[in-house]
């Protein structure tokens, strides 16, 4: 299904129809899948190609923003010995998505970008906790959320949120363990910028928990950039400056920079990831576009020691520390 007759709001309200129509069972069923399941995130029973990656990457633009559906949905299995040799399938025991050897197709593709979507949305609505307005002891307001989040993105970006679009809701989800984690979603809009954005401020702490953009005309994903370590180290100058001005407080332990590099020496997915952990034992990564030569994602963790288990093992991961 190609909603390419469509306008671009038709086509994304398409996506929003499609995640819609999940039944309540369905999305108790991958909420259920993700808790039980023996490993943190999904792999593949082989590396994907170049190719394979790039198609991927605009196929998932197209689910998202063209109403690109697949025909069919991937075959799902329990248990890993149900897998059939040389067929698509996910198995939910071990997060794995079994490939056939030959260059996965545009359908197969669609396929597996559709389960993740669907899977993705269902554990987020699953874990929804429905909560009109904040609770008393939140530490800030929907209105300082809302001057926060305007401040960084101007720091961060160098523009002005005078006259900007900018809306807020507020949300809390519970972990696994039943831990309440509540935040203000502020989405911010203005005609003359280059990008759209979203900020969440932590509501209990009154810190920013995470900032994503995404550009209008340039996207963030590139292939066939050459790896140039030298400038990937100097645009670390950028994010220290971003660093002290949204967390003044923290004391910085190391800053260092992942990127993955390809057998034709360009970069991975065209971005370098920038670690900046604290004496706390957190971190704060930065997602750097070099198509877009800006910080399109950036988000706070609790524990950076899960960032280790993240690598992926059929990676080759550079990992350069640099000057605090």
């Amino acid at each position: 299904m190609f909603a390419s007759s469509l306008g671009a709001g038709a086509a994304i309200n398409l996506y929003h129809e499609k995640m819609q129509s999940i039944t309540q069972e369905d999305k108790k069923n991958y909420n259920e899948t993700v808790q039980n399941s023996e490993k943190a995130g999904d792999s593949y029973s082989r590396s994907l190609t170049k190719q394979e990656e790039e198609r991927m990457q605009s196929l998932r633009i197209a689910y998202e923003k063209r109403g690109k559906f697949p025909e069919n949905k991937i075959r799902e299995v329990s248990k890993k010995k149900d897998i059939r040799e040389n067929e698509l399938a996910f198995c939910t025991e071990n997060s794995t998505f079994y490939l056939p050897q030959e260059t996965l197709t545009e359908e197969q593709i669609l396929e597996i970008v559709d389960y993740m979507e669907k899977r993705d949305y269902s554990v987020r609505e699953q874990n929804k906790v429905v909560e009109e307005t904040p609770q008393p002891d939140e530490k800030i307001s929907k209105k300082e959320a809302m001057q926060l989040a305007c401040k960084s993105i101007e720091t961060m970006y160098e523009v002005s949120t005078d006259k900007a679009d900018v809306t807020c809701e507020f949300n809390a989800t519970r972990t696994a363990k039943g831990k309440r984690l509540a935040s203000y979603q502020i989405a911010l809009k203005k005609q003359t910028w280059l990008f759209d954005a979203l900020v969440e401020v932590d509501s209990k702490e009154g810190e920013i928990q995470q900032i994503a953009i995404e550009h209008k005309k340039q996207e963030e994903y590139a292939s066939g950039i050459k790896v140039d370590k030298k400038k990937f180290v100097a645009n670390a100058s950028i994010i220290k400056n971003i660093q002290k001005a949204l967390y003044p407080e923290d004391k910085v332990q190391k800053i260092s920079m992942q990127y993955v590099c390809e057998k034709d020496n360009t970069l991975k997915r065209g971005n370098v990831k920038y670690i900046v952990k604290a004496e706390t034992g957190e971190a704060v990564v930065y997602l750097y576009s070099m198509s877009t030569k800006s910080v399109y994602q950036m988000y706070r963790l609790e524990d950076a020691s899960y960032l280790d288990k993240q690598k992926s093992q059929d990676e080759l991961v550079c990992e350069v520390e640099i000057d605090g």
